[in-house]
């Protein structure tokens, strides 16, 4: 017997939850962060290098020109370093770093800085990074996984 939307009793007492929101187990975030453990055992690494210089107009003379550091975390919104010194949040930067044999060079800005073990964590968002990089990075997950 086939039944109509008519003929389908309402259920009593059916409240519905308006407020519901899905957990999501990324947190805030909208894409997965490979941990540095994760990286350097994908990459076969003991560290992954990282150099970042401020964008600065071409007449500003900035004291030093870069700063070196290490890769924390990576995902295809942005990254982590420790560095020695702060940068300032909100402060333009260009980042290169070679992730096994890409080089993977994008302009970001410092969203936050703390300090961890008497060095500096510096959080980037990337603001330009190539389509093709987004890609690669996105692959790494996989890779993460399929390394387990």
């Amino acid at each position: 017997m086939t039944l109509n939307w008519e003929e389908i009793p309402s259920i009593d007492n059916l409240k519905l939850d308006w407020d519901y929101e899905p957990e999501n187990p990324l947190g805030k975030r909208s894409t997965i962060r490979l941990g540095k453990k994760q990286l350097l055992r994908i990459l076969d690494k003991n560290s992954v290098p990282v150099s970042i210089a401020p964008i600065v107009p071409a007449k500003v003379l900035a004291k030093k020109s870069h700063e070196n550091g290490y890769l924390i975390d990576l995902s295809e919104e942005g990254l982590a370093v420790t560095l020695d010194r702060a940068i300032e949040p909100a402060s333009q930067v260009k980042v290169g770093f070679f992730l096994g044999k890409r080089k993977i060079i994008a302009k970001g800005i410092v969203r936050y800085v703390s300090v961890l073990a008497g060095e500096y964590r510096i959080g980037i968002e990337f603001v330009q990074l190539s389509e093709e990089n987004v890609l690669f990075i996105k692959s790494l997950h996989s890779s993460a996984i399929y390394k387990l």
